[in-house]
This record gives structure tokens, C-alpha cells and sequence, in this order.
């Protein structure tokens, strides 16, 4: 049986525009790649390698909240995901909701 609410961790990398996750047990993995105009992608690790590389796989989108443009509200947090909808929220440490997912692809949860 699946879980319908997923949890986990974020936090933003060294590289420009990327920020990474993992769930709370750490099986899935994956980072966000995002544009200046407040949307991206959501990618799976596929091979567990900690490289966003090509053989990586899209599982969904995300757009930014107007709270995401307060520079103090950027860095690092939690993210919670439901499978029955299929969305999810990724939040600053203060419970801030920072960007919105869709999730398209649910088959690696």
C-alpha cells in the first residue's frame, strides 16, 4: 500500500537556479530547476549519482508563491506532497509556502 501524503527536506545548491530534495526516507530524490520568471521543473534522481544529468527524469512542475521573492524567505525547508491530488508545497522553516508542485509522474513514490 502507498502513501498519500509524502514528506521531506529542500534545500538550494551551489549551482545557480537549482535546489535539491529528498524525501523523509529517503528513497526518492531529486532537485528542482527553476527560471527567473518563477516557474521550473521538478527532476528524480534516477540514477542516485547527486548530478542533475540527463538521465534524469521530469516528474513534475513548480511555480514560485510572491512570498518567494522575500530573499529571507529562500534557502532551505520542508516539502509535503499529496499523491491523491497529486501536488504538493515546498516551505521556508517558518511555514511559509514558497512554490506549488504538480507532480505528473508518481510511479517512483
Amino acid at each position: 500500500m502507498t502513501q498519500d501524503l509524502i514528506t521531506g527536506i529542500w534545500s538550494t545548491t551551489n549551482k545557480p537556479n537549482i535546489a535539491s530534495w529528498s524525501t523523509d526516507d529517503a528513497t526518492v530524490k531529486g532537485f528542482g530547476v527553476y527560471n527567473n520568471k518563477g516557474t521550473g521543473r521538478l527532476y528524480l534522481d534516477k540514477n542516485k549519482n547527486g548530478i542533475l544529468d540527463k538521465k534524469d527524469k521530469v516528474i513534475g512542475s513548480i511555480k514560485f508563491t510572491e512570498q518567494a521573492t522575500d530573499k529571507n524567505n529562500v534557502g532551505y525547508g520542508t516539502f509535503v506532497a499529496n499523491l491523491q491530488s497529486k501536488s504538493g508545497s515546498f516551505l521556508n522553516p517558518s511555514g511559509i509556502e514558497l512554490a506549488v508542485a504538480l507532480l505528473t509522474d508518481l510511479s517512483y513514490f
